[in-house]
């Protein structure tokens, strides 16, 4: 799979996606990047929230709990900070039972090939009901519809780029020189696998988004 880079002289438009919803009054997020693959690097904003609406629509409320109320879906050029977005009146989770805590999550790791810490990513999505957990771990039921979830992103934003307009990848800023470690340019990195963690653990901050 393919990497390269981003930013004013970059080979590559880059969006930062973002979704946001409420839950039992708390602003959560979560989110991941995606490129233009076209020959033409074209695609703007608006045009990435058009693509990624359906999947936030039709798998995505399923990670959250039917009192959970989608708020904005995100899109923003990394490079030229321009974005769009579109809210939500009434989007609604489609999990049910009693609600568990907000700070109970599970990663999900973004795969590349290249096998460095930076190169690959990850998602926090939210465990929304106590009936959802067996002990420390999801139950097999709700790993199954996370996994599905996971799935169904995947092949919209995973593949060629011949066929998809736009591509998931994990994307950072320049990196200083640390250690052996030499200096690391601003870089987008294909995502290959989409993997949910079964294991629920609690997020340690409280800011929106941590882990996003």
């Amino acid at each position: 799979m393919a990497q390269g880079s981003w930013g004013e002289s970059g080979d590559r438009t880059v969006f930062r996606v973002t979704v946001r919803w409420l839950a039992a009054g708390q602003k959560c997020q979560t989110g991941f990047y995606l490129r233009d693959t076209g020959l033409l690097n074209d695609q703007d904003a608006e045009d990435v929230v058009n693509l990624v609406d359906p999947w936030v629509q039709q798998r995505f409320i399923h990670c959250l709990h039917q009192d959970d109320r989608i708020d904005t879906l995100d899109a923003e050029n990394i490079t030229t900070k321009v974005g769009f977005a579109k809210s939500y009146s009434g989007l609604a989770g489609a999990g049910g039972g009693v609600r568990a805590p907000n700070f109970l999550q599970v990663p999900v790791a973004l795969k590349g090939e290249l096998r460095r810490r930076y190169g690959s990513g990850r998602m926090l999505w939210p465990v929304a009901a106590v009936g959802w957990l067996n002990g420390q771990q999801l139950t097999d039921a709700n790993l199954a519809d996370f996994n599905t979830t996971a799935a169904d992103l995947a092949t919209r934003f995973i593949g060629s780029d011949l066929t998809l307009p736009v591509r998931l990848v994990h994307a950072h800023d320049t990196l200083p020189a640390k250690g052996a470690r030499p200096l690391v340019p601003r870089q987008w990195y294909d995502v290959t696998s989409i993997r949910v963690s079964s294991l629920v653990s609690s997020i340690r901050r409280r800011k929106a988004g941590v882990g996003s």
